[in-house]
């Protein structure tokens, strides 16, 4: 009599789902290790951009800002619809380098998440640039000057989008507003003009510091 045939148990199993994890892993890392040789700091601006529109992946980062507590809890649908305008704002900031581009609240919170992931962040930003995009959240805090100028940028931002996609911007994910306080601009030399680099400090608000006394007037007596 012949043995009857075993099912098959949950060692076994687990040894195929972790051999289907490691395949998974390393088809990963090669894919990865491809795309880093496919862009060196020589790649060009239509390559580039491909990249950014089709092949950027940012779908950890659109899961992020669908969770409740950790993103914005957007739907899929509407998280996608700010990634497509995330991508188009890189596009922005590859082709006009020495613009300061200024995302709308949307994009720029769309911004903030893929920034958090910082390894993933890093990476991206050699593909799409050959070097870092930084953010600067200080735009329009440094004074009525400061604001004036970065409401000009955000109008030329998007004029560019308009010539740049040959459509406008659409409203409800770039809505008008009077500060969208951050851009992106890659600079290749020292800081100048309206993104100079200036950080607000205390005493531009007339404001200081006492140590254990909290925020005070400056040249207020207490």
């Amino acid at each position: 009599m012949q043995p009857s045939a075993k099912p098959i148990g949950s060692s076994i199993m687990g040894q195929q789902h972790f051999g289907s994890v490691l395949f998974n892993w390393i088809t990963r890392q090669l894919d990865r290790a491809q795309t880093t040789q496919a862009f060196p700091d020589t790649a060009g601006l239509s390559k580039r951009r491909q990249w950014i529109l089709a092949d950027l992946d940012l779908e950890p980062i659109l899961i992020k800002a669908m969770d409740a507590e950790e993103g914005h809890g957007w739907t899929l649908d509407f998280a996608w619809q700010v990634a497509q305008e995330y991508r188009r704002f890189l596009v922005l900031c590859l082709e006009h380098p020495s613009d300061p581009i200024v995302p709308s609240s949307l994009v720029d919170d769309f911004w903030h998440l893929h920034i958090l992931d910082t390894q993933k962040y890093i990476e991206d930003c050699h593909h799409c640039f050959g070097s870092m995009l930084h953010h600067f959240p200080y735009f329009g805090m440094r004074g009525d000057q400061d604001a004036a100028n970065l409401r000009k940028a955000w109008l030329k931002t998007l004029a560019l989008y308009q010539s740049t996609f040959g459509t406008a911007a659409p409203e409800h994910l770039w809505p008008h507003s009077n500060r969208c306080p951050n851009c992106g601009r890659r600079c290749r030399g020292p800081a100048h003009d309206v993104f100079d680099g200036k950080r607000p400090r205390l005493a531009d608000l007339g404001l200081s510091h006492g140590k254990g006394a909290g925020l005070s007037l400056v040249g207020v007596v207490q």
